[in-house]
């Protein structure tokens, strides 16, 4: 026998329920750096925001470890990062784009005159995230990079494209 819910209680149900799978975020929706390397790995990223460009760092990534640097949805299509590999005496993986950055950690807005406001300029590889809500960034030995979309709900790994990245000392 099936006993009707009253119209109250499947009122008071079905708003707890809606409020529960709006708060949930999507799991998994960040960017990662991951490190495939034999050495550790310092990290800064770039991004345009609401409030303008920024730069960020550092996060260490340990041998063949993965690191979050930005949590939850990705809110833009274009990140910028900057890698020092600190066994191979700070050697840089240099890109084209001109960000600010420094020795300690930091986070710039802006992307002018850096030197004259007592910053470092320093190159980063423009990653493509395609919009995705969540990406990861795989560093390879010889400067390989790899790029992976992470599936936000199942789904398959799959690698996007590689590059490679001249290093600098």
């Amino acid at each position: 026998m099936r006993f009707p819910l009253p119209a109250l209680a499947f009122a008071k149900f079905s708003l707890v329920l809606t409020l529960l799978l709006l708060s949930a975020g999507p799991a998994g929706a960040d960017f990662k750096v991951c490190n495939e390397t034999d050495n550790r790995l310092g990290i800064a990223l770039g991004y345009s925001g609401p409030k303008g460009w920024a730069s960020e760092g550092w996060w260490n990534v340990e041998p063949h470890k993965c690191t979050k640097v930005m949590s939850g949805r990705l809110a833009s299509r274009y990140f910028y990062v900057h890698v020092i590999d600190y066994g191979k005496g700070r050697a840089r993986w240099d890109g084209t784009h001109t960000l600010c950055t420094q020795r300690k950690l930091f986070t710039i807005k802006g992307t002018h005159d850096c030197k004259a406001r007592g910053f470092e300029s320093a190159g980063f590889f423009e990653i493509d995230t395609r919009d995705f809500p969540a990406w990861t960034v795989s560093l390879e030995d010889n400067q390989q990079i790899s790029t992976v979309i992470e599936p936000i709900k199942g789904g398959t790994r799959r690698k996007f494209h590689n590059e490679r990245i001249a290093p600098t000392q």
